[in-house]
């Protein structure tokens, strides 16, 4: 490679034994004459022993890569050492940009400034080609532990160790240690895409926790997405926080395959709640599904059923009809009881209305009932003491199980003459 020394003129080498080389390189001698690196026809390479490379460049540097026709070139390789013995309880970084520095412009509005920029490359096959995994950046994992290390926390990437100065406050600021913009990804061809997720912002896939030395280790707990709290306001700060979360999905439907596990909660801090009114919603005790209303515990469910529990509560219904009553057993939805009009009470059956209660203009009220084309016979009757009373023609019938035996007490309607009978045949 050629090299400059200072008003001497330019010189020409291939390696150094050792020791340091200093390059002070002003932006003239990178761009033009024999000092420009790369320029001989042969190979360039610099060879250190033991010993540091220093540059101190006042412009720009840039570093341009011919172009390959075959093979698989890489721009820059850069080759960890295998250290060993370093000096304890101090960090050895193997790549540092030192960036930390004031750069100040020249007065004026500045819509996008950034320290380090990656442009994505476009990759093309000279024929039709699967590209499986693409990435603009791979990390391939967090570090390994090697002989005697023992890990407290472990990171593939980690941002925002450092407090951060935000400057002064703007009705439009949003701070995130990562951002992803809203952007268009673009595709082309026919073919439906059934891969799940198809496109995301950000993926994350499973971790596997292995155990190499089959030493039976317990972890108690383990998560893809972690997210230890919410914002909050530090110490002495006269800041007013009015709204903090853990996780804000601003708009679009959420999808969770998997179970939803939440906190307990409690009848005035319910653990599924709503924005506007935090202390009604959802929580559990003891085996219990409880509703608390304005922190007061309204309703509970259990494997016994719903119990109303706050004084004054009811519970309403929809008023139903014959095919649809309001309150039915879960299995048979078409008998129960339905509200067939105002202050009106019906009880259906095989969705058709047998009995109907209804208040009487004077006081009291009146049960109705349709007439019946049979009899219920031990089938309906089936265990002692019991009875039934029902209307059949002209007819009204008492019937009940006396030790076994069904007697009917029939009174008929359709004369004043005729007297009540008892006997044990249906009428």
């Amino acid at each position: 490679m050629s090299y400059y020394y200072g008003g001497g003129g330019y010189g020409n080498t291939k390696a150094f034994a050792g020791g340091n080389l200093n390059w002070n390189l002003g932006l003239e001698r990178l761009t033009s004459g024999t000092g420009a690196i790369g320029t001989e026809s042969t190979a360039t390479a610099i060879s250190i022993g033991n010993g540091t490379i220093t540059t101190t460049i006042t412009g720009n540097v840039t570093v341009s890569q011919g172009v390959s026709t075959s093979g698989s070139p890489t721009m820059l390789t850069l080759t960890g050492a295998a250290h060993t013995t370093l000096g304890a309880s101090a960090e050895s970084v193997d790549v540092l940009f030192d960036i930390a520095r004031t750069v100040q412009f020249a007065t004026g509005d500045l819509t996008t400034q950034r320290a380090i920029q990656i442009e994505a490359p476009t990759y093309a096959f000279a024929g039709g080609s699967t590209l499986t995994n693409s990435a603009t950046i791979a990390i391939d994992s967090a570090p390994n532990a090697g002989t005697n290390t023992t890990f407290t926390t472990l990171s593939g990437v980690r941002i925002g160790s450092e407090g951060v100065t935000v400057g002064p406050t703007s009705s439009g600021l949003t701070y995130a240690t990562i951002r992803i913009p809203s952007h268009t990804a673009t595709v082309s061809g026919t073919t439906q895409v059934t891969s799940s997720p198809a496109i995301s912002a950000l993926s994350l896939g499973q971790i596997s926790i292995n155990d190499s030395a089959n030493e039976n280790v317990t972890i108690d707990n383990g998560a893809t997405l972690y997210i230890s709290n919410a914002p909050a306001a530090t110490g002495g700060s006269t800041v007013t926080l009015t709204n903090a979360y853990s996780l804000w999905v601003d708009a679009g439907a959420s999808r969770f395959d998997g179970a939803i596990r939440a906190a307990n909660g409690t009848v005035s801090a319910p653990s599924i709640t709503f924005d506007s009114d935090p202390d009604t919603g959802i929580f559990t005790s003891a085996s219990i599904i409880a509703i608390t209303v304005n922190g007061t515990d309204t309703v509970e469910i259990s494997d016994t059923g719903v119990q109303l529990i706050s004084t004054g509560a009811d519970f309403r219904s929809q008023p139903g009809s014959t095919a649809s009553p309001a309150y039915t057993e879960r299995t048979d939805t078409n008998t129960g009881l339905y509200f067939p009009d105002a202050d009106i009470l019906g009880i259906v059956s095989g969705g058709a209305e047998i009995v109907r209660w209804t208040l009487a203009s004077t006081g009291g009220g009146w049960m109705i009932m349709d007439e019946a084309d049979s009899d219920p016979g031990t089938a309906a009757l089936d265990s002692l003491d019991s009875g039934a009373i029902y209307f059949k023609a002209n007819k009204f019938v008492i019937a009940y199980n006396y030790s076994g035996t069904i007697a009917y007490i029939t009174i008929p309607l359709d004369t004043a003459t005729t007297a009540w009978t008892h006997n044990t045949t249906a009428p």
